[in-house]
């Protein structure tokens, strides 16, 4: 009765897509349980039945390509078991997936810490520029014979900054005994304020001073 009623109602171009759907289904972006679950709609709608070792192989050939690697490694005699075992592998794969960004991160940053041998080769072949001296620097440098100059004193004329070779002034400055300092010009003005000692007494005694010389020697001779 269903055959009959199949043969009436329903096209013949349904079970050929049917068949082309079961024919191209694959795992895509589904979990494996739910393709397995698809495929197993597809051939109830398609009325399709088949020997175990071809439906396994259908399963098997739709699942994506790493998970299919792995399985085809194992033992298994059942579709469930088949099942089972590509359920854990793609778990495990998961599991993997999120624990690579992580460590790809800490690979990167200790990579980014620490540089390679070849950087630091070439990090210490790299002379260093040769400092230029500095104006200031140069400055500094012609200043300082002035500063010694400064500490220089003349014992010409007791001034500083030259020595008495080179002194500039003509006036000669000497230091006495205790201390006091006279120039050549102080001794001139003494010298025209007093007469010479080795001049005649004569010119400088008065006439008074004469008679009472010329009455000593009489009284003398008497």
């Amino acid at each position: 009765m269903k055959a009959v009623m199949r043969k009436r109602f329903v096209p013949s171009h349904y079970y050929r897509g049917l068949h082309q759907k079961l024919q191209s289904l694959t795992q895509g972006n589904r979990s494996v349980d739910d393709y397995y679950k698809e495929m197993e709609i597809s051939m109830i709608r398609a009325d399709v039945e088949e020997d175990r070792e071809a439906t396994m192989a259908r399963f098997l050939n739709g699942l994506n390509q790493e998970i299919a690697n792995v399985v085809e490694l194992q033992h298994y005699v059942e579709i469930e078991e088949m099942l089972q075992k590509a359920v854990k592998i793609e778990q495990q794969l998961k599991r993997r997936g999120s624990a690579r960004p992580s460590s790809s991160l800490q690979s990167n940053s200790w990579r980014l810490s620490y540089p390679k041998k070849e950087d630091k080769a070439q990090t210490s072949t790299i002379p260093k520029p040769k400092s230029k001296p500095s104006k200031q620097g140069n400055h500094g440098k012609t200043e300082t014979p002035n500063s010694q100059n400064r500490d220089i004193k003349c014992f010409k004329c007791q001034g500083r900054g030259h020595i008495a070779s080179q002194c500039p002034n003509r006036r000669v400055m000497v230091m006495r005994d205790n201390g006091e300092i006279e120039t050549d010009d102080e001794e001139d003005e003494l010298k025209s304020m007093y007469p010479l000692e080795d001049a005649s007494e004569e010119e400088y005694l008065a006439p008074d001073a004469l008679t009472l010389v010329a009455k000593r020697a009489l009284s003398l001779q008497t």
